[in-house]
């Protein structure tokens, strides 16, 4: 475990070196504070991504120092994470990975396509979901673009297969994976619809989100909530609906509203965790769901009152 002595001067350190006014000098501060730290331990990588993290907090008008060290590191991180025996190690990769994106998105993305094989490699190989919010920080910079579409959805595409199996084989509901997931269709929502909808995970991660609307899993149901919100919210906004996907969506969600619905009423009434989120998303969906839908709102209200 890193001591907090040691994080708190590699970020002071950083911030010292980013405040310089000639660029030059930035880079090569920067260089030599990262230099001594480039081998795969878990410690090193660590240090690495407080460094990241503490630039990726700076606004500078400067040219990023960024650009000199990243190459370098790049294929070390990739080494790191293929031989990883840690889960620390994993963490640090991705928030090295996640700021260096937003810092240097355009100069990241030459490197977007071996980045997706290795997510796409180690999760099949590990099942450890990490590397599910590796992809999810990378659709939430990426997704918008065209160019990195054509990259990002057969990586969806592959980890929805690679979740769906990783679920049946192990015969019980892995919340923490399945949140991990949702968050990454979330994200598709958010930053790119058009990569969730064009995907071939579209009924399995809709009967997936409904299989576990009464997790008690505090961060499960936070995304689930997260994820049916800003999902019914889209397609509300598209109105009227055009693409045969997003029809074949709406139609499934308006199918299921009365089990939906009355599943959150009692999860409601029933106090668990995130009651917030549970009421945002029944107010959503009264706002949203056509007329002839309000009479399951009604109904739920009667079943839980005969609890």
């Amino acid at each position: 475990m890193l001591d907090d002595n040691a994080q708190d001067l590699i970020s002071i350190c950083t911030r010292i070196i980013y405040s310089l006014k000639d660029p030059r000098k930035v880079k090569t501060h920067l260089k030599k504070l990262i230099s001594p730290l480039l081998c795969t331990t878990d410690r090193n990588l660590k240090l690495i991504s407080f460094v990241f993290s503490s630039i990726g907090n700076i606004k500078a008008s400067i040219s990023n120092p960024l650009l000199v060290i990243f190459d370098k590191l790049f294929p070390i991180l990739i080494k790191a994470v293929d031989n990883c025996q840690s889960i620390g190690i994993i963490e640090s990769v991705g928030i090295i990975m996640k700021n260096s994106m937003r810092c240097i998105p355009d100069h990241v993305l030459s490197y977007l396509s071996t980045f997706i094989s290795c997510i796409k490699k180690n999760f099949e190989n590990t099942g450890i979901s990490n590397y599910l919010y590796y992809a999810e920080f990378t659709v939430s910079v990426y997704g918008s673009s065209e160019e990195s579409s054509q990259l990002l959805l057969p990586m969806i595409d592959y980890l929805g297969k690679i979740t769906s199996n990783l679920i049946q084989s192990h015969n019980s509901t892995n919340e923490q994976l399945i949140s991990d997931f949702l968050g990454l269709c979330l994200r598709c929502i958010e930053y790119s619809p058009k990569l969730f909808f064009d995907s071939q995970i579209l009924t399995s991660t809709l009967e997936l989100a409904i299989s576990v609307i009464d997790t008690k899993h505090s961060e499960c149901k936070t995304t689930l909530c997260l994820f049916l919100y800003h999902l019914f919210n889209y397609l509300k906004n598209k109105e009227p609906l055009n693409d045969i996907k997003e029809i074949e969506v709406w139609n499934f969600l308006i199918s299921k509203a009365q089990e939906i619905i009355k599943r959150l009423f009692i999860n409601l009434v029933e106090g668990q965790h995130k009651a917030e989120y549970l009421i945002d998303l029944i107010i959503k969906m009264y706002l949203v769901l056509p007329v002839n839908c309000v009479c399951y709102f009604l109904d739920a209200v009667k079943a839980v009152l005969l609890l």
